[in-house]
């Protein structure tokens, strides 16, 4: 919700308590997805308790997931490979956190779940310009940004575009700093 992490798991976390409402609708496999996403976004403030309350609903949601992307791959697999990317990021395995937000973002865009491949670039953003890959950052970035603009979130698209915009003018520093070191 806009980068409010805390108050997007204070909803969720409230939504869960009457998720068996809704069994059988698409708000029930979506609940899962965005539960395990925000208690990811959020685990690095939690208490050690629970974390481990955490792990293990990530662990459970994702062997719904899991199920769900075997019976209908277009409308699962891609949140299953984003969640997997997102844990595999929280844990330290990069290398596999980047192949799997590459396959996620693929996968929902050959669903044409344009929303969800944009989360999914923009998520992938983040990881890259957390550990310093400014320029892979910017990729994802902008990729995000057009998959908001083909679904319409003209908000979001306003809201990533001013928040960083420094990393979509990289491309002219780096243009401008090479003109500027030219040996004659």
């Amino acid at each position: 919700i806009h980068g409010e992490k805390k108050l997007a798991f204070d909803f969720i976390k409230e939504a869960g308590k009457d998720i068996r409402s809704v069994l059988g609708f698409i708000t029930y496999p979506q609940y899962y997805f965005y539960d395990s996403l925000i208690r990811i976004a959020n685990n690095e403030k939690c208490t050690s308790v629970e974390k481990i309350e955490n792990r293990i609903k990530i662990f459970l949601n994702q062997i719904l997931m899991k199920k769900w992307a075997a019976n209908a791959p277009n409308n699962f697999m891609n949140k299953y490979l984003l969640i997997e990317a997102e844990r595999s990021r929280a844990n330290g395995k990069w290398h596999k956190a980047e192949l799997l937000y590459e396959k996620s973002i693929s996968a929902a865009l050959n669903s044409g779940i344009i929303y969800e491949a944009a989360i999914a670039a923009e998520l992938a953003f983040h990881y890259y310009i957390n550990i310093g890959r400014e320029i892979t950052a910017k990729v994802y970035l902008e990729k995000a940004i057009s998959f908001y603009e083909l679904w319409g979130a003209d908000v979001k698209v306003k809201a990533l575009t001013s928040q960083y915009n420094y990393i979509l003018s990289l491309q002219k520093k780096i243009e401008l700093s090479r003109n500027t070191n030219v040996d004659m």
